[in-house]
């Protein structure tokens, strides 16, 4: 199984700006923020904001959520502006504009919120509301990266690095610096950078034991989200193919819990074969119908393979190579002619 690589996971970063996720928030507090809004403390407008922008605790309710950022950024509370800014970036209940977003998201950074310099940093890499500008973007980048360990934009710069792209010459060594740099900061995107370098050999020696290893650590960085999940799932598929089954198992039960269709059917070799776990026959062939089920075709190939020659059950052995076939894998449909060839013969 293919390991997707890091061009392919960082770089819709350096074009999407998203809002930042929060802690879920108790109908009791959003209650609070708003009274104390009233009085005039701009962090419980913030907050309230945020309640309402995520519709945990209130309905989602995008209005309400840029009446409070706008009510708490007038009074020069950084994360209002930037919050109001990602509004803007984002279209969220209002037209898109990304120069509204540039003009809040600039006031922020002029008060050192880091998040705000990150996003201008975006905005200029790309020319979105402003004129684009590698250069002032590696600057926002740069500053809060180093000056504030802000760990995003250490990111953002290493994928420069990695690319070779505006105006930054490629340089492998210098982007492991800057994963190294945020992965020690916890950050999950930063180890998951350490574990595509590792294990593709971007300017060091190809090492899956390096690699597995900065993926599970990317994989315990707080809750699972696309990056977390690609990086328990990467980690988990090197430990199964290199025969470290205990902690494959470990690993692609986290993801697997969420249904992920590669992690269960994995999984289900794993049971079914009983390796680093006792052989469990049955629970085998349901996390690989489970895999089957959402379309992945190497579970649905090998419980093909399963019933055909273990089980014995060659109409259901068919059922499965047919599925395979249909989502694309070629040995399956050799297979399945090979049947309709022998079946017309006797």
């Amino acid at each position: 199984m293919r390991v997707i690589r890091i061009l392919k996971i960082f770089s819709i970063l350096l074009i999407f700006i998203t809002t930042r996720s929060f802690g879920i928030t108790l109908e009791e507090d959003f209650k609070n923020y708003k009274i104390k809004c009233k009085e005039g403390d701009l962090k419980s407008c913030v907050n309230a904001g945020l309640v309402y922008l995520s519709g945990v605790g209130t309905k989602k309710d995008y209005e309400k959520a840029r009446e409070y950022f706008k009510k708490s950024c007038d009074k020069c509370q950084n994360s209002g502006c930037n919050y109001l800014g990602d509004i803007f970036a984002n279209g969220l209940g209002v037209k898109k504009d990304y120069k509204k977003a540039y003009v809040l998201y600039k006031k922020a950074c002029e008060n050192d919120y880091m998040p705000a310099c990150n996003s201008l940093g975006l905005l200029c890499l790309n020319g979105y509301g402003v004129k684009k500008n590698s250069l002032k973007a590696i600057e926002y980048f740069t500053n809060a990266c180093y000056e504030n360990n802000y760990m995003d934009s250490c990111n953002n710069i290493a994928i420069l690095y990695m690319l070779g792209k505006s105006g930054v010459n490629k340089n492998h060594k210098r982007a492991k610096e800057l994963f190294e740099r945020s992965c020690y900061l916890n950050s999950a995107k930063g180890c998951m950078g350490l574990g595509d370098i590792y294990k593709n050999g971007y300017g060091v020696e190809a090492n899956k034991s390096m690699a597995a290893y900065y993926y599970e650590k990317a994989c315990n960085c707080g809750e699972l989200d696309d990056n977390t999940y690609k990086a328990c799932l990467n980690s988990g598929l090197i430990y199964y193919h290199s025969g470290k089954y205990t902690k494959a198992k470990k690993i692609l039960e986290k993801t697997c819990n969420d249904n992920n269709k590669t992690s269960c059917a994995y999984l289900g070799m794993l049971f079914y074969k009983g390796k680093g776990v006792e052989k469990n026959i049955k629970k085998g062939l349901m996390f690989l119908k489970k895999s089957c089920d959402n379309n992945f075709s190497f579970a649905c190939y090998n419980l093909g393979a399963i019933y055909i020659k273990d089980i014995k059950d060659y109409k259901k052995a068919q059922k499965y190579f047919k599925k395979a076939c249909k989502i694309g894998d070629k040995e399956s449909c050799n297979i399945v002619k090979k049947i309709e060839t022998f079946k017309k013969k006797n």
